[in-house]
């Protein structure tokens, strides 16, 4: 034990938060000195060697746009809680997972959002989108919730794919683990964001 700590960290991003509880930490997979940290309104990185919060991802779904849930879409801007928050192998991409089924991409260090999607559907943050032609059929409504993801690499740590416990529709008969396999990751230093945000959307 050591008397370093962490305060709340979401209370720079929202003071009036005061209630804020840590729902996951993870260590940066490539910077022992980096850390992710989720809580209920979204995910912040925060490096121990400047000692400050770096980025904060918040996921927000406008009027129109599905979301993970496409039964509330007639709803205003909604916040869906943060269920889970992890890295991607290579330490530059976030992944924040949340109660209605959403998987939203992040670039980690300018803090944009890359592509939000669900198991089945791509592009459920942009309003007037639907399932995509080919996605997983079966039952659309309510949802399973997300239990587990984990980042999965090969032996080529870019190499990635995310397996997945939930996010099924209800009724689908098909239960289990979806395996979403993302491929090769582009050159995150020669690759611009259409390239990176069309990578993840693809899959």
């Amino acid at each position: 034990m050591t008397p370093f700590k962490i305060p709340n960290l979401w209370l720079e991003r929202n003071p009036r938060s005061r209630l804020s509880p840590v729902i996951s930490l993870a260590f940066s997979t490539r910077d022992i000195g980096k850390i992710l940290i989720g809580y209920p309104e979204g995910a912040v990185t925060f490096t121990f060697k400047q000692n400050v919060a770096q980025k904060f991802f918040v996921y927000e779904v406008p009027v129109g746009a599905p979301g993970g849930n496409s039964e509330l879409s007639a709803a205003g801007v909604r916040r869906p809680r943060l269920a889970n928050a992890i890295w991607h192998p290579n330490g530059i991409f976030v992944l924040t997972v949340h109660e209605d089924t959403s998987l939203v991409l992040w670039d980690s260090k300018d803090g944009r959002k890359l592509h939000a999607r669900t198991v089945q559907d791509i592009n459920v943050d942009q309003p007037g989108s639907s399932a995509r032609p080919g996605s997983a059929g079966g039952p659309t409504g309510p949802k399973d919730p997300i239990t587990k993801v984990a980042w999965c690499a090969k032996d080529n740590p870019d190499d990635t794919g995310l397996l997945v416990a939930g996010g099924r529709p209800v009724g689908d008969p098909k239960k289990g683990l979806t395996f979403l396999d993302m491929g090769p990751t582009p050159n995150y230093a020669t690759s611009s964001w259409q390239i990176l945000s069309g990578y993840f959307e693809r899959t």
